[in-house]
């Protein structure tokens, strides 16, 4: 069972805020040519359970009492996923202040306070989430074909003034130049 993780372990480590360095700590023993039981015994003792009262335990619960604190009075909100996606990119480093104030739900916020605590989890956040919203080379390609940089389009606007414009001539009218107009009788042709 020699590089697995005991589930338990793994909860506490996580509740504790510490997988992260726990994984890193256990590679750079393992590079290092240590023996399973070696890592083993290091890991046990370096990342034994936080014990009540010390400064680590004592910040990770402040961290929580925080989070539970701006959590409060933020509705469950009904925002979809790629408003959730886009507003936790925005605000990935904004002042907790601002957060409670910018939220689209609960659970967004929630995301974004586990996200900031996990490396790995945002590391997840900008490699596999993130770029699902970005546009694909197709549509990129696909939007630069209907792209305009206004000429084409406000070309076809001042055409299609110019034709609302233009006076349509009855059959037997006259024209406003003072000439004949359409006889009666004939279809009139549309200039064009």
């Amino acid at each position: 069972m020699a590089g697995r993780m005991v589930p338990e372990l793994r909860t506490r480590l996580l509740a504790e805020g510490r997988f992260e360095a726990y994984c890193a700590r256990r590679k750079v023993l393992q590079d290092a040519g240590n023996s399973a039981a070696q890592i083993k015994t290091f890991m046990d003792v370096e990342f034994a359970p936080l014990i009540a009262g010390t400064p680590a335990a004592i910040g990770i619960v402040a961290q929580e009492a925080q989070a539970a604190k701006l959590l409060e009075g933020i509705p469950d909100g009904d925002a979809d996923e790629r408003e959730i996606i886009r507003w936790v990119f925005d605000f990935m480093d904004a002042p907790d202040e601002v957060l409670k104030e910018t939220a689209p739900s609960r659970g967004a916020l929630s995301y974004l306070l586990r996200i900031r605590k996990s490396l790995t989890l945002q590391e997840d956040f900008y490699k596999v989430i993130w770029p699902k919203l970005l546009p694909t080379k197709a549509q990129m390609e696909q939007g630069e074909k209907f792209s305009d940089d206004g000429r084409v389009l406000g070309l076809i606007d001042s055409v299609a003034a110019a034709y609302r414009s233009t006076p349509v001539l009855q059959p037997g009218a006259q024209r406003p130049d003072g000439q004949p107009g359409v006889p009666p009788g004939t279809v009139a042709a549309v200039p064009g």
